[in-house]
């Protein structure tokens, strides 16, 4: 469902909320190492996580069990670990 305009509604309202925007593009194939480390590394690379919101794009995913299992915890726990990578994200 690509060109409906999604993504630009999500930043317009992220910009309205005076938040970081920071787009994390998903597809192919998912390796969690790598995906935790690209998570991490751009957290860390903002100015501020508290004021850090996080726009998850999913396209075609190879193998979507892996996509689950980051998703789920991201999502309901807001941490997600992966050997010695971990990545915990701020409630607001």
């Amino acid at each position: 469902m690509a060109g409906l305009g999604k993504s630009t509604l999500i930043r317009d309202r992220i910009d309205e909320s005076g938040k970081q925007y920071l787009k994390f593009p998903i597809s192919g194939h998912i390796d969690l190492e790598t995906l935790t480390g690209r998570l991490h590394h751009y957290t860390n690379q903002s100015l501020s996580a508290s004021n850090l919101a996080i726009h998850i794009d999913i396209g075609i995913i190879l193998d979507i069990s892996q996509l689950h299992e980051f998703l789920y915890c991201i999502l309901l726990f807001r941490s997600f670990c992966y050997g010695l990578v971990a990545i915990n994200l701020p409630v607001d």
